[in-house]
C-alpha cells in the first residue's frame, strides 16, 4: 500500500511538472493566464497533503521564498524574463509555480516521514543557507569554475545539518526536475540566462536547484511547524 501510494505521488508530480512546464512554454506571452492555469496544480498538491493546513503553509512558504529569490536574481542579472505582465522583475505565474514546490517535495518524501525542524535555529540555518546560496550565484554566476564547487560545498553543509534521507531526495528531485522544467521555457524564449552554457542555462544550474530544493524544503517545514505550534496553543485556550 505504501509503495503504491508513493508511486502515485511520483506519477502525479511528474504529470503536474509536465503540465506546468508546457503551460509556461506555450503561453508565456500571457503571464496572467499562465498564473490562473497554474493555480489548480497548487491547489491539488495542497489537497494531497494529509493536513490541508500544513499543505497551505508549505505552499505559502514556497510562494514567498521562491519569487523573492528570483526577484533578487533578476536584479543581479543572473537571468531575465521576456514578459512579466506589467509587474517588476518577475511574471505573476512565479507565485503559484513556487507554491507547488514544497508540497510536492513533501509528497515525494512522505509527509509522515518528513522531520520538522524542532527549534528556531534549525529553521534559521535553512533560511540562512538560501541567502548564502543566493550570494554565491550573484557573485559568481558567470564563473562556473567557482559557482559549481561553491554549490557542492553548500550541498555538503546541507547534508551535515539536515536529515540525510530527506536532503538526498530533495537533491535528486531539484537537480533533475528543475532543469528539465526550465528547458522548454528557455527554448520558447520565456526567459534567458546571462551565462548560457548547456541548453540555454549555466552549467551550475542543476547543482543550484538541488541545494535550493533542500533548503526550501527545510524552510517550509520550519514555517509549517511554527504554524502548528501556534494553532495548538490557540486550540488549548479556554
Amino acid at each position: 500500500m505504501y509503495f503504491r501510494s508513493r508511486c502515485s505521488s511520483l506519477l502525479l508530480i511528474t504529470a503536474l511538472a509536465a503540465y506546468v512546464s508546457a503551460t509556461i512554454a506555450c503561453l508565456w506571452h500571457d503571464p496572467w493566464l499562465v498564473a490562473a492555469l497554474l493555480l489548480p496544480a497548487t491547489a491539488l498538491l495542497v489537497r494531497c497533503c494529509d493536513d490541508p493546513g500544513t499543505g497551505s503553509i508549505l505552499a505559502l512558504s514556497g510562494a514567498a521564498i521562491g519569487p523573492l529569490t528570483e526577484s533578487v536574481s533578476v536584479v543581479g542579472s543572473i537571468w531575465s524574463y521576456a514578459e512579466t505582465g506589467g509587474l517588476p522583475l518577475i511574471p505573476p505565474w512565479n507565485l503559484p509555480l513556487w507554491a507547488c514546490v514544497p508540497p510536492a517535495l513533501v509528497l515525494i518524501i512522505g509527509e509522515a516521514k518528513a522531520t520538522r525542524p524542532s527549534d528556531v535555529s534549525h529553521g534559521m540555518l535553512a533560511i540562512g543557507g538560501i541567502a548564502l546560496e543566493l550570494a554565491l550565484f550573484l557573485a559568481f554566476y558567470d564563473r562556473t569554475w567557482i559557482a559549481l564547487p561553491g554549490a557542492l560545498v553548500l550541498a555538503a553543509m546541507a547534508l551535515a545539518l539536515f536529515p540525510a534521507r530527506e536532503t538526498l531526495i530533495c537533491f535528486t528531485a531539484g537537480g533533475i526536475l528543475g532543469p528539465m522544467c526550465e528547458a522548454p521555457g528557455i527554448a520558447a524564449g520565456a526567459w534567458s540566462y546571462s551565462n548560457p552554457e548547456i541548453l540555454g542555462f549555466p552549467a551550475w544550474l542543476p547543482a543550484g536547484y538541488a541545494v535550493f530544493a533542500a533548503l526550501l524544503f527545510q524552510s517550509a517545514l520550519f514555517f509549517a511547524g511554527q504554524f502548528g505550534r501556534i494553532s495548538g496553543r490557540i486550540g488549548k485556550r479556554p
